[in-house]
């Protein structure tokens, strides 16, 4: 069990993010630059990980006359790194997995009277690295590479002000560019259909609920296809003129790296609490928990994450942003998932031009 070797951090760099942005008649653009280094090394006799990470991305709207119209294009680039708590995080990795992103994002959207069409083409191109294993050896991850399409229609009718009703369709279709021994490309193809209403009661609660069908069949017939329930719920309370809670919740299908299971369902509810403390000072504390049900597998995976933070505007071109996390992540059935606990702290300094 990988639980015998608990992450923690030793030094992080703050992230620093530039934005710049350039408002015309009725093109507006933006320009964003984030970069961020953190380290942290493992106990026992595990090696150090490190990881730096960078994002670039520019996007810009096009507003279509004087209604709600409009096209909106976004381009973004970064190398990351995946999330250790990932149910996609090799188990016996001892270094990090690292990856290059390549996205490309055009969404429309058109309003006539009480309907509201909402178009959107998205591609999304993966390519990762290598790592090692508690032993040294190396894990072979190219095989994840691939580049993703998503195509997406979105049709609403509004009863009143107050309450519309939606209908929701997605396509997906997935290229893996690289097999490897025991794994064979895993391509695919999938549709996600959702109903559900968007309603606003009193002004204080605006909410938006959607249910539905999600399948996905692979190219390989060593995969089998994954189908069932999914859902997508988002609710926003403003308590109070300084409060603000939000909820959400969904399930639906996420790949696997594990050779025996195509994917698994991952059901996630999240609650985050924003409070305006000071003029210049806003707080945060935010719960999540998420269960990972793996197709043709007994493993079932579960992760708990709390955090909390504020941020401080120092002037109108910085902010400081400290906050602290905690994740907890356990696994039952075969083959075992990760299981550890964690707990990091960061501090983020945001400049705006």
């Amino acid at each position: 069990m990988v639980a015998q070797h608990q992450p923690r951090f030793e030094t992080c760099v703050p992230a620093q993010r530039q934005q710049l942005r350039d408002n015309l008649r009725r093109l507006a653009t933006t320009v964003d630059i984030v970069t961020q280094q953190c380290q942290y090394r493992r106990l026992g006799k595990a090696p150090a990980r490190a990881e730096t990470a960078w994002s670039v991305s520019a996007n810009g709207r096009w507003d279509l006359g004087s209604g709600d119209s409009n096209i909106v294009g976004l381009v973004h680039r970064d190398h990351g790194f995946e999330a250790q708590y990932s149910g996609s995080f090799p188990n016996n990795a001892a270094g990090t997995v690292g990856f290059y992103q390549t996205e490309g994002i055009l969404r429309g959207t058109f309003v006539f009277n009480r309907l509201r069409l909402i178009a959107n083409e998205k591609i999304n191109d993966l390519k990762y690295f290598d790592t090692t294993s508690l032993v040294g050896s190396v894990i072979d991850q190219q095989y994840r590479n691939r580049t993703e399409y998503h195509s997406g229609v979105r049709l609403e009718f509004a009863f009143n002000p107050d309450a519309a009703a939606f209908t929701e369709f997605s396509y997906i279709q997935e290229d893996y560019h690289t097999a490897s021994i025991g794994q064979p490309l895993r391509s695919n193809h999938a549709f996600r259909v959702l109903v559900g209403t968007n309603v606003d009661i009193g002004k204080l609660v605006r909410a938006m609920i959607g249910v539905g069908y999600e399948k996905r069949d692979y190219d390989s017939a060593q995969y089998p296809s994954i189908s069932g329930f999914a859902f997508d719920a988002r609710v926003q309370w403003l308590a109070t003129e300084l409060t603000t809670v939000n909820l959400t919740a969904s399930r639906r299908v996420e790949d696997a790296i594990n050779q025996n299971s195509p994917g698994y369902f991952a059901t996630r509810v999240q609650m985050r609490v924003d409070h305006e403390l000071l003029r210049r000072v806003l707080l945060f504390v935010e719960g999540d928990y998420e269960h990972d049900s793996f197709v043709a597998l007994s493993r079932r995976d579960s992760q708990y994450e709390v955090r909390g933070g504020a941020t401080y505007s120092l002037g109108r071109h910085f902010k400081l942003m400290p906050s602290l996390w905690y994740i907890k992540r356990s696994s039952q059935g075969t083959p075992l998932g990760q299981e550890f606990s964690e707990t990091r702290g960061m501090i983020e300094l945001f400049t705006q031009w």
